[in-house]
């Protein structure tokens, strides 16, 4: 999604002078670049700007993003591009101090966050001002799909991240119901979109036929409940006592990864919290597992990922002074994994045509109902995309995630 070079000047210099004053900067000058290609990031346009100015008899620099919401009408209305601004801005403003503050009462700090800069919520110019963190070595993992030393990592931060939530909701009860208090980003109305699932689904059913018929009659039995069970799973008091803040869209381009001289990945970063929202674990865990990892993936990893990920969230409890067997043994997150992991499947039908893109192809909407006609031709077409598609149904229908 490029947008044209005097149009980015014009709006950087509005922001670059704000930040600037804010910063107590002069003499400021700034350069900037688009810092993804087209098709990384749906519903964001990504500068990288580089910023200098005095300030107090010296010189200082900062190195930022820019993320700027799409102006396309189409998009804005089909994804509620504002909403998604104004509700990430939320995280940063209002849902993320909250945890900063409990983490440092214990000497704690989150470093796998960009620092937040400002944000504005001006109609059809809304803007977030983040930390580069490519000044820390990270980047995007060369393919969506997560090998399993990626894979761990990004399950263990993400262990720490919820292991937050149940930590407040132990030790400040009154300050957790606030935290509750979210709006549904995305799905606001499920039936909106019931066309699409309907045809996604006939495109999951196509993939799996070759696996015998208790897969088929699975999937069709699950086609007809799809928007009744999506409200389900994304209401998070359907998770009670075990519903956490979310990620809410927790796939290879919403994490950055840092690497060892031996090019293994050893820190990571998460990025993007527009979908964040108030929900059973279980949505980020098999969102994750189920749309960035191969078949093969999970069949070798799938049950040590998620001792790993528990693993993670009792370590973080444990430094914050909360009991993990309390507040969520293993065996409810397999529970809840039972009840809600169906997410991953949902998300799958949506999103795994675009994660899976052939070099050269343009993403498309996955709302666009002429185009995910096409989706069965892409199944032949594109070897990956068929046997993501497959595998996740086949492993969805396995552990009767869908029964």
């Amino acid at each position: 999604m490029s947008i044209a070079i005097s149009e980015n000047s014009d709006f950087l210099k509005v922001h670059v002078q704000r930040f600037a004053k804010q910063q107590n900067l002069s003499n400021t000058k700034f350069e900037y670049s688009t810092a993804t290609k087209d098709g990384d990031n749906y519903l964001g346009i990504l500068i990288r700007v580089e910023i200098e100015g005095m300030k107090n008899g010296g010189i200082e620099k900062f190195n930022l993003i820019f993320k700027r919401a799409p102006r396309d009408t189409k998009l804005r209305e089909v994804f509620g591009v504002r909403h998604l601004y104004i509700h990430e801005i939320k995280f940063y403003e209002e849902k993320l101090p909250i945890f900063v503050s409990m983490l440092s009462e214990h000497n704690l700090s989150i470093n796998d966050i960009p620092r937040y800069y400002g944000g504005s919520a001006v109609p059809e110019n809304e803007v977030l001002i983040l930390e580069d963190l490519k000044c820390y070595g990270a980047s995007m993992n060369k393919s969506v799909i997560l090998d399993y030393s990626h894979a761990s990592l990004a399950i263990q931060h993400l262990g720490r991240f919820h292991a937050y939530s149940f930590a407040l909701r132990d030790q400040k009860p009154a300050v957790f119901e606030n935290l509750k208090l979210i709006k549904e980003p995305f799905y606001n109305n499920s039936r909106t979109f019931l066309e699409a699932y309907d045809i996604l689904c006939d495109v999951a059913i196509k993939a799996i036929e070759s696996e015998g018929p208790k897969y088929i009659d699975r999937l069709r039995e699950f086609k007809k409940g799809i928007p009744k069970l999506l409200d389900f799973v994304i209401n998070g008091r359907n998770a009670e006592p075990y519903a956490v803040l979310n990620h809410g869209d927790y796939w290879s381009n919403n994490i950055l990864f840092s690497y060892n001289d031996d090019e293994q990945p050893e820190n990571l970063f998460f990025l993007d919290f527009q979908g964040h929202r108030y929900a059973s674990p279980a949505l980020d865990i098999s969102y994750m597992l189920f749309n960035c990892c191969t078949p093969e993936m999970r069949i070798k990893h799938y049950d040590e990922l998620l001792y790993q990920y528990h693993n993670s969230l009792a370590q973080c409890l444990n430094e914050l002074g909360s009991d993990v067997e309390k507040l969520f043994p293993f065996e409810m997150l397999l529970q809840q994994l039972k009840h809600f992991a169906i997410y991953g499947g949902i998300t799958g039908m949506l999103f795994l045509h675009l994660f899976t893109r052939q070099e050269g192809e343009s993403p498309k909407l996955p709302f666009d109902i002429e185009y995910i006609k096409t989706l069965t031709k892409k199944l032949r077409k594109n070897c990956l995309y068929a046997s993501m598609m497959r595998g996740t149904f086949k492993d969805m229908v396995d552990k009767n995630y869908i029964s």
